[in-house]
């Protein structure tokens, strides 16, 4: 087993999210964050870590 990871997202999540946004047969994690309107999207490694997180602007 890994352990604990961290990942830089927006510091205000009022949104959270696990769905295949790539079509890869893995979960994705999706963050909104309610101060900034930025989305995270963090896609999925395929072995329990994730990607660094992209960050969409205007999104709340």
């Amino acid at each position: 087993m890994q352990g604990a990871a961290s990942y830089n997202v927006a510091s205000h999540p009022v949104g959270l999210a696990a769905t295949d946004l790539n079509g890869d047969g893995k979960y994705d994690i999706v963050n909104i964050d309610h101060n900034t309107a930025i989305g995270s999207i963090l896609l999925s490694n395929g072995n329990g870590t994730l990607r660094e997180a992209v960050n969409i602007f205007g999104v709340a």
